[in-house]
């Protein structure tokens, strides 16, 4: 299989990654990024990168120019790959794509969001990519009633990912990374306690620490909502503590019955 990358620009394809956009999602329509917003997105300077299995829309990428007190960077609102071509690595494909884009229009860094409940975007985020996180947004989407995020508050962490660093052009060219520093279980500040339960321990000030996460988020959902719920607020608690002491979120580590993130602080 082959997959092509290359901009979208004309509105017969924009509509194409609406209806893929509401496939991924399992959006009703009021809940859609309309084609005419994504046009008007990228008429102002933002970016819409497609993947393409021959003529069909396989995957796409969205996003806008964002602007934050003087520092202006691209915005990545949405990738989205359809379900059938999930696990073939179109999503590295489609953000290394609008990375080199962005490099060429002149950012030098793309942010965005992602649910830090969901072990596969964390993963994929921080030790695929080599982005970083130290911003916590709470509820930022308010209630959102797509399939996926439906019954949760939509807690999000905030990544930048600096394009030229000597990290991002690593992870670009690596097919794996290694472990940033070996835990040991004095660093947890949250993790599960022996009935699955999120447990919040003080830590004194150290240079790692760790946040614990729940390894399959929707099969939690689906069982025990409550205990999913006890969760977000588990983590919102600690990541918002962590980041007001100075700490920055630099891996992920995805092992084979747990995953956990890694935080540095250089202060400690």
């Amino acid at each position: 299989m082959t997959i092509d990358y290359r901009d979208i620009h004309e509105p017969q394809d924009i509509e194409r990654a609406v209806d893929l956009e509401a496939h991924v999602w399992r959006m009703e329509d009021r809940q859609v990024v309309p084609a005419s917003t994504m046009i008007a997105m990228r008429h102002v300077g933002g970016h819409i990168g497609g993947a393409f299995d021959g003529e069909k829309l396989v995957g796409f990428s969205l996003a806008l120019v964002g602007k934050r007190e003087r520092e202006v960077f691209l915005w990545s609102h949405m990738t989205a790959v359809d379900p059938a071509y999930q696990t073939r690595r179109i999503g590295y494909g489609l953000k290394q794509a609008q990375r080199r884009w962005a490099m060429q229009h002149n950012f030098a860094h793309i942010r965005w969001t992602f649910d830090p409940l969901l072990r596969v975007n964390a993963n994929f985020n921080l030790r695929r990519l080599g982005a970083l996180a130290d911003r916590y947004h709470v509820n930022i989407y308010g209630t959102m009633n797509d399939g996926i995020n439906r019954g949760m508050p939509s807690d999000r962490l905030e990544v930048s990912w600096e394009l030229a660093s000597a990290r991002v052009v690593e992870h670009a060219s690596a097919e794996a990374q290694p472990v940033l520093v070996e835990t040991h279980p004095s660093g947890y500040l949250l993790r599960a306690d022996e009935r699955g339960y999120p447990q919040i321990d003080e830590k004194p000030h150290a240079t790692w620490h760790f946040i614990e996460i729940p390894y399959d988020l929707e099969t939690l959902k689906r069982q025990d909502m409550g205990l999913a719920l006890a969760w977000r607020m588990a983590t919102r608690e600690v990541f918002l503590q962590a980041f007001a002491q100075g700490y920055s979120v630099v891996d992920f580590v995805n092992a084979p019955d747990r995953c956990w993130y890694v935080l540095f602080s250089g202060a400690g």
